[in-house]
C-alpha cells in the first residue's frame, strides 16, 4: 500500500493481519463487533475534544484492546473510484457533523466522519487533492469527480476523519452522534436518540 507520501508501506505488526482468501471478497469478511469504547464523550473533524476509556488507548487502538474482527481490513473509495483508502483496526469514533464548513463543503445537511489512527491507514489508489479550507485544516478530495474523501486538522495531528460514506461495506457502521447541532439546517430533524452536543 502507498502511504499519505505516496511510498510503498507496510502495515505496523501489531496492525497486520494473516492473508485470508475470504478478506479479498467484500461479501465474505466478517462484520466488526460493535464498538464498545464510546462513553458519551467524543471528538469531530476539528473542534470538539475526545475522551475514550483508558484502557482502550492504553492498549493501543490496533492492539488486544481491539476485539476479534475490529482488526479486519476496511476499504472506502471516491465516485470515480480513483481515489482509494484502506485501514485496520476499529475507528475511535464515528458521528454525524452539523458544521456550516462541512455542509457547505459536501453540498449536504450534514456529513458523518469516521477517525483513524495514522500508522493504521493507507491510500491505495490515486493521491487525492487538498484543499486548505481555513488555517491548520486540509480537506482532500478526488482530482477527477472532486468526491470529498478525508479531513484533518493541526490540532488532531495523530489521525485523519474519513467520510463514512465512501465505505465500500457499511452495514455494520453505527454512528454514535451529533456534533454542532447548533449549527444544524432547520429541516433536519433526525428521529434518532443519539447524544447531540451543540458545538
Amino acid at each position: 500500500m502507498r502511504s499519505a507520501t505516496g511510498s510503498r508501506r507496510r502495515w505496523p505488526a501489531r496492525c497486520r493481519m494473516p492473508a485470508s482468501p475470504s478478506m479479498s471478497n467484500p461479501a465474505t469478511r466478517p462484520r466488526p463487533a460493535e464498538s464498545r469504547c464510546w462513553d458519551d464523550r467524543f471528538r469531530v473533524a476539528g473542534r470538539v475534544a475526545v475522551n475514550f476509556r483508558s484502557d482502550v488507548i492504553a492498549a493501543g487502538r490496533c492492539g488486544p484492546a481491539a476485539r476479534g474482527s475490529d482488526t479486519m481490513e476496511k476499504t472506502g473509495r471516491c465516485l470515480c473510484g480513483a481515489v482509494s483508502f484502506a485501514y485496520e483496526g476499529a475507528e475511535n469514533w464515528r458521528v454525524h457533523c452539523h458544521c456550516e464548513s462541512c455542509r457547505r463543503q459536501t453540498a449536504s445537511a450534514f456529513t458523518t466522519f469516521l477517525g483513524v489512527s495514522n500508522g493504521q491507514w493507507a491510500w491505495t489508489g490515486a493521491t487525492p487533492k487538498v484543499y486548505r479550507s481555513s488555517p491548520g485544516v486540509r480537506r482532500s478530495f478526488c482530482g477527477t469527480c472532486g468526491a470529498p474523501v478525508a479531513f484533518e486538522a493541526d490540532r488532531y495531528p495523530d489521525e485523519i476523519h474519513f467520510y463514512a460514506a465512501l465505505l465500500d461495506d457499511h452495514s455494520d457502521f453505527a454512528p454514535q452522534g451529533h456534533v454542532h447541532w447548533d449549527e444544524r439546517v432547520a429541516w433536519v430533524t433526525p428521529a434518532d436518540d443519539l447524544p447531540r452536543k451543540p458545538a
